[in-house]
Order: C-alpha cells, then sequence, then structure tokens
C-alpha cells in the first residue's frame, strides 16, 4: 500500500530522487526536472490502482513520481533502504531504450509501448518487460503507468499457475472437458519456450487419446506409464514430440499425471527449462486442471442422476396409470355379460390409456380365411374396416400374424418395416406408429386376437405390453364363463374350427380327379379300419364314382342319388381319414372344405368334452392340426344334443352303421332308392341281417323319443 510518506523514485535519465507526500515538498539528489508533488485529494485512488502491481509512474516530464514494493522488488531494489545505497532501477545501457518508448507515448505516437530492459539491481542478468500506458490525460495519475513484468522462467511458471488458478479466468469456470485443455493451454500461450497439452480419456475405463483441434494418434509409452503409475515423468528428446503437442522442435519435456483424467504434458526448447519450478509448478497446473475436471465429471453425474430420476418417476407414473387401467379393464370384462360386451370392454379400457390410441377384437367366421374386427374403440376406428388381414400372409398386420405364428407379435415402429404394405401405410396415415396383438384363448387364439396400437414409437413397450399380456388371459377366462353360463342354459353347442394340413386326402384326390367341389355329408368309422364318407359332388354321380372308384385309398364308391347341385356319393376309404378321426371322437361335422393344402372342417362337440384334450387327440393322428377357432352357438336344434348322445350310446357300432347307410342310400324314401339287399351287399353282411339292425335301431329310436316327451 502507498503510505503519505517518504518514497524512492528515478529520473529517465537515471538520477534518483526522493518525494515526500506528506508535505508535498521533493528534495532533487542529482540534476534533472522538477519532481511532482503527489496530491492528498489522489492518495486513496492511486492506491487502489497500484495496489500490489509492479508499477512506476513517470509525469510528462519525464520525472520518475513512484516505484510500488512490487517493482522494486522485480528490478531487485530495497524500497526502504537509502536512495544513496539502492543505485538505479534501470541498468544505464537500457535507459535510452526505455526513454525512446517514454517519448513515443508523450508525442502521441499510441497509448501502449514494450520494451525489454534489465533491472539495476539484479546480479543475475535476467531482462524484465516494461509495458507503458500513457495516463497522462487521467487527472489521478496524470502521468505513464509503467508495468514492469518479469520474464524469468521462474516468474512466467508462477504467471501460468495464477492464470490457470483464476476464479474467472481460469479453469474453475471451464463448462467441458475440451475448455478445461483450451485454457490450460493458452495460459502458456505467451511463453515462445514451453508448449502444453493434454491426454484424456472419455469414460474411466477408455483409452487416452490426445485432445485438441489438429491432433490424432494414441498415447505414447511415457504417457501410458506416467498415468499408470500415478508420478511425473520426464520426456527425453528421442520421445518428442508428442502427439498432443504441436509439431515443433523440442529439446525435451515433462508428463504429469490429472488424476482419473489423463494426463497433461509439457514441451521445453531447452533441457536447462526442465527446473524444479517449472515441475512445482507444472504439477499445480495439473491438480487443478484434475480438479476443474473433477467439477465436471460431478456435474455430468449428477445430471444423469438427475435424468434418471426423471425416467424413474416418468416410469413411475406410466406403471401406475398402465395399473389403473389393468384394474379398471379387469373390473368391466369379468362383470361383462355376454360375449359382445367382453370384448367391448377390453377395447374401451384400452384405448382409454394415454400411450393407447386404437384397441380392436378380431374373429375368425367359420370357413374363412381372414380375422374379421368384432369390437373396436379408440381413435383411427376405420383402420382396422379398411385393411384385409389375411391369416395367410407371413408380412401382414400383427394381428393376422399372431393365428399363424401362434405367439404374440409386436412391432415398435410401424414405419420401419422392410417393405411399404398397404396395411402400413394405412396404419400410418391414421396415426398409428406401434402395435401390439395378442392370441386369446391359448397360443391357437380360439376366441379370437386383441391388437393394439400406439401413438408414438415403443409406445406399448413396458408397463402397457405387461398389461395387454395380464388382459389376454382376464379376457380368456372372462370369454370362457360367459360360454359356460350359456352352455349351462342347454341352449348351446361347442363348435370348433380346425386346420388340418394334409394335402393328399381321399378327398383332396376326388376333388382333383373330378375338378369339382367335394362337401362332405357325414363320415362313420368301423372296426375293420374303413371309413365311410357320404360325399356330395357338383359332377355326375357316374363320373365321380369312376374317379372315385380310381382313387388310392378307396375300396369302393356308389352313386346313391342325383341332386339339383350334382350327386350324393358314398365312398368307403381305407385307412385312417381326417373325417373318420373327428367322428371317432364324438365330433359331429358341420362342414368340411377339401384344398389344395389339406383339409378346413368346422365340427361341433359334447359340452362336456376338453377342448385342448380333443385336439390332442386330432393330433395323435394328424399331428399338424391346428385349432383356428372355439365358439359357442346358441341354437334350438342343440338344445336337445342330449337326445343324440343318448341313442349313440344306446346302438351298436353296426345298428349306428346300418341306419345311416339306410338314410343316406334312400331306404326310407319311397319309393325306395335301394333295397334292403343293395345296402346290405354295400356294408358286406346278408339282407335278413341289415334289416335285424334296422328294426333294432328303430325300435330304441321310438323308445328314447317317446319317453323323452
Amino acid at each position: 500500500m502507498i503510505r503519505p510518506a517518504t518514497a524512492q523514485i528515478i529520473t529517465t535519465d537515471g538520477t534518483l530522487r526522493r518525494v515526500d507526500a506528506a508535505t508535498s515538498e521533493h528534495t532533487p539528489t542529482g540534476p534533472g526536472p522538477a519532481a511532482m508533488t503527489l496530491r492528498p485529494d489522489t492518495v486513496d485512488a492511486f492506491e487502489r490502482l497500484v495496489e500490489r502491481l509492479p508499477v512506476a509512474v513517470l509525469d510528462p516530464a519525464g520525472e520518475t513520481r513512484y516505484v510500488s514494493p512490487a517493482a522494486a522488488a522485480v528490478a531487485g531494489v530495497a524500497p526502504a533502504a537509502p536512495l544513496e545505497d539502492v543505485g538505479r532501477l534501470v541498468a544505464p545501457a537500457d535507459v535510452p531504450a526505455f526513454a525512446d518508448a517514454f517519448a513515443s507515448l508523450v508525442d502521441g505516437d499510441g497509448t501502449e509501448a514494450r520494451v525489454t530492459v534489465r533491472p539495476a539491481g539484479r546480479s543475475d542478468g535476467a531482462a524484465v518487460a516494461a509495458t507503458l500506458f500513457d495516463f497522462t490525460a487521467d487527472p489521478a495519475v496524470g502521468g505513464v503507468v509503467v508495468l514492469f513484468t518479469d520474464e524469468t522462467p521462474a516468474a512466467s511458471v508462477r504467471r501460468l499457475v495464477r492464470a490457470v488458478t483464476d476464479p474467472d479466468e481460469g479453469v474453475a469456470t471451464a463448462d467441458s472437458p475440451r475448455d478445461t485443455v483450451d485454457r490450460i493451454v493458452a495460459a502458456a500461450s505467451g511463453l515462445p519456450w514451453l508448449e502444453l497439452g493434454c491426454y484424456l480419456r472419455d469414460e474411466a475405463s477408455a483409452p487416452l487419446g490426445p485432445v485438441g483441434p489438429s491432433v490424432a494418434g494414441d498415447a505414447e509409452p511415457v504417457v501410458r506409464a506416467a498415468d499408470r503409475t500415478g508420478e511425473r515423468r520426464v520426456v527425453g528428446p528421442d520421445a518428442v514430440p508428442l502427439n498432443a503437442l504441436p509439431d515443433r522442435p523440442y529439446a525435451g519435456g515433462l508428463a504429469v499425471p490429472m488424476g482419473d483424467h489423463g494426463v497433461l504434458v509439457a514441451g521445453v526448447r531447452d533441457r536447462d527449462d526442465v527446473t524444479p519450478d517449472l515441475l512445482t509448478g507444472l504439477s499445480l497446473v495439473a491438480t487443478t486442471g484434475s480438479l476443474a475436471l473433477d467439477r465436471l465429471a460431478a456435474g455430468r453425474a449428477l445430471r444423469r442422476s438427475r435424468e434418471q430420476h426423471r425416467r424413474c418417476r416418468a416410469e413411475t407414473d406410466r406403471l401406475a396409470a398402465a395399473t389403473a387401467t389393468e384394474r379398471s379393464a379387469e373390473r368391466r370384462v369379468l362383470a361383462a355379460e355376454s360375449t359382445q360386451a367382453v370384448r367391448e370392454a377390453v377395447c374401451t379400457e384400452l384405448a382409454a390409456a394415454e400411450p393407447v390410441a386404437l384397441a380392436w377384437f378380431g374373429t375368425v367366421s367359420p370357413g374363412a380365411s381372414e380375422l374379421v374386427p368384432a369390437a373396436v374403440a379408440g381413435d383411427g376406428e376405420a383402420y382396422p374396416s379398411g385393411v384385409t388381414f389375411d391369416l395367410g400372409d407371413e408380412s401382414g398386420p400383427p394381428a393376422a400374424r399372431v393365428l399363424s405364428e401362434r405367439t404374440t407379435v409386436a412391432e415398435r415402429d410401424l414405419a420401419a418395416g422392410s417393405a411399404p404394405a398397404a396395411w402400413r401405410r394405412a396404419a400410418l396415415d391414421a396415426g398409428l406408429r406401434s402395435a401390439l396383438a395378442v392370441p386369446i384363448g391359448g397360443e391357437e387364439g380360439t376366441h379370437g386376437v386383441l391388437a393394439v396400437y400406439g401413438r408414438a414409437v415403443g409406445a406399448l413397450d413396458g408397463p402397457v405390453r405387461a398389461v395387454v399380456e395380464h388382459l389376454r388371459r382376464v379376457v380368456a377366462y372372462a370369454l370362457t364363463s360367459v360360454e359356460l353360463r350359456a352352455l349351462a342354459l342347454g341352449n348351446t353347442t361347442v363348435e370348433l374350427e380346425l386346420s388340418v394340413p394334409e394335402p393328399r386326402t381321399v378327398l383332396a384326390e376326388l376333388a382333383d380327379a373330378t375338378d369339382a367341389t367335394v362337401n362332405l355329408e357325414s363320415a362313420a368309422p368301423n372296426r375293420s379300419g374303413y371309413t365311410r364318407l357320404f360325399v356330395s359332388v357338383d359332377a355326375p354321380g357316374d363320373r365321380v364314382v369312376a374317379a372315385a372308384t380310381a382313387t388310392d385309398g378307396v375300396a369302393e364308391a356308389r352313386h346313391l342319388t342325383d341332386r339339383d347341385d350334382g350327386a350324393l356319393v358314398e365312398v368307403i376309404a381305407e385307412g385312417e381319414t381326417v373325417p373318420g378321426t373327428l367322428a371317432s371322437l364324438g365330433a359331429g361335422v358341420v362342414d368340411a372344405e377339401t384344398t389344395g393344402d389339406g383339409v378346413r372342417a368346422v365340427v361341433t362337440v359334447a359340452r362336456s368334452v376338453d377342448v385342448r384334450e380333443f385336439v390332442d387327440a386330432v393330433r395323435e393322428s394328424h399331428p399338424e392340426t391346428v385349432l383356428l377357432a372355439r365358439r359357442v352357438r346358441e341354437t334350438p336344434v342343440e338344445a336337445d344334443r342330449h337326445f343324440r348322445q343318448r341313442i349313440e350310446s344306446q346302438l351298436t357300432d353296426r345298428q349306428y352303421e346300418a341306419l345311416q347307410a339306410a338314410h343316406y342310400g334312400g331306404y326310407f324314401e319311397s319309393p325306395r332308392r335301394q333295397t334292403g339287399s343293395d345296402i346290405a351287399a354295400t356294408l358286406g353282411i346278408t339282407q335278413p341281417t341289415f334289416a335285424n339292425h334296422v328294426r333294432e335301431a328303430q325300435r330304441k329310436l321310438l323308445t328314447a323319443l317317446f319317453r323323452s316327451g
């Protein structure tokens, strides 16, 4: 601090003077211009201006009015010593250069000048930089301010450390690892004998890499050694230049660890520049840089933690919303009293969920090959009715693929499909971005398919998918419960739709041979391994019989009668047949369509039959059998199914076979299309035996009929 007391001054001609700020007087100690008096009213402002700065003040006449203690230290001058013992501040040989710089400012050639001088009081001969600033117009100064800067390596290192540790401009305010490195490198940019660089790693386990705008390559062995051991390493001349340093000639360098973040490296022009002061200074720079990188890493970790917390909160909210949807849907579905009410309830509840745009329930009609919407809710309700859900299309919509793949089908992004299918374009046009479809009623989807569409990509992931998977079981249970309640009323029957992929069946061969449609009317297996099939064919009877007789697996064929749409033919097939298997298991064949891929059959079974066990029994003879649908049909005819079951249980196989052959052979018509002898011959029995079987069957039938009434 400046005090109102005697201060040491020096003039531009080297003359030392003394100024007393308290008395505003001065005593010249040699020839030269008159000394300026420091005015008391400017002392405080002047003190604040020059506090702790290595400065001197000269008046416009060139007389030195003030030399700060810091400037005296740079010049090797003791401020408290008598002027006679101090000597000159600037070496006499450098006074002319200093005077020229001063004169250029006073003459108005600029506002700043710089000159290198040697202090008079230092024995090491080191030079200092003197930077002159024109403050002649400033009333508080009224002269030229001279800032002395020590240019020795030790002082340069101290300035480097101060620049790096500066709370405002140093690494403490860097906003990224790269910015941290840039500030460290920039702090040494004014030192011609020193270059700095850094190697950093992106993550804790990542390899070190040089950082800079135009650097490349890996960390050198000496750098990796410093990083591994945590100790400073001296870099020999054979190891420079390093990848993190500019491509210039170096005499050597240093590698200083920066904690867990990397390594600070330095390159020097002369081996003598590697001094203890440099080692200490670079260690401080590396430690400060490491702390700055720690701060940035902690900030990144905090941001990640906050983001993770935000995601957890969002996921928690999403889970809570999904749970609410699940509970609400459960209540409505289980309270529904009809099949359609169950379908509509689950679709409505799912469509009300935030990420869900559309929900619909699809079923397969008997004999059909596509999924048909039975209930729809949400946005884009026109989409399901405007798209064909072909069950045989392997690249079709998820809802159609469920039944063929026999599992849940999901698409996170409908726009990411490999082919621009029409159904994808229609879905995107309807604002649908993701889809999820599940089978209802086991993998076979015996009750149908539930399809859900999301408003965004991945909207149906996580909790929403878990809800849909849970509801598929709830809906299946509810539909089964509704069917069981309907069965208990006695006016329903269980109808199953099966696909049996056996392309070369007897009926398929017959259809190919006659180029006609073959429909199964009835089937009855016998103990001899034959199956008696009654089929209607839209072709002449004699041609059908000829084709059947020539077909492998047919033992016999007879034309029974002609109809408006073709002929009724009896075919006795050898070995196992699809209709024979179904009939032997107690199923009534409602419809059977023969295609090139096999048989698609609709059958009815007793209400007490376990559907899964029935299908497994069919698969024992036909392993590839697929259950396409399971339905409960309300029909007055089936309300008296118990009557039929009682009749079948009382008839022997021979009586049932004889009665069936007589019915389809026109034996009971008037006039008879076939005689008892004709039918007996087809059964391989005598006419009296046939007549006995028929009479006994009729007796049992009439007894059951009148007793049931």
